[in-house]
């Protein structure tokens, strides 16, 4: 029985692990840098779940959707960040991780 209760316990852990790993991402091609704004073209177009305003996982940082128009995002870095990006270098940007501040908290 608790050779059971462990085998269960570490297959959870397994899984809620791994559905971090799963986390929606692109990558894009710097277009712009202006200070703290870096511009992406994305090769396939903006994707659907990128909306001005939210937060996401990039070079280290999370940056703030400044702008999304046809295959551009535009994502507000701090200026330290945004220094070590440079032009036409390619950025992975993904939705940070669970459990790292950025969720929205509806309720009282």
């Amino acid at each position: 029985m608790k050779k059971m209760i462990t085998l269960v316990a570490v297959a959870l852990t397994t899984l809620a692990l791994s559905s971090g790993a799963m986390a929606a991402s692109f990558s894009g091609k710097v277009t712009k840098n202006d200070g703290e704004r870096v511009t992406l073209e994305v090769a396939k177009g903006g994707p659907t779940w990128v909306k001005k305003g939210s937060v996401l996982s990039a070079a280290g940082g999370m940056p703030t959707v400044v702008d999304v128009q046809g295959k551009q995002v535009t994502l507000k870095f701090s200026k330290a960040k945004a220094a070590k990006i440079k032009q036409n270098m390619t950025l992975s940007v993904s939705e940070p991780p669970k459990g790292t501040g950025t969720e929205v908290v509806a309720g009282c």
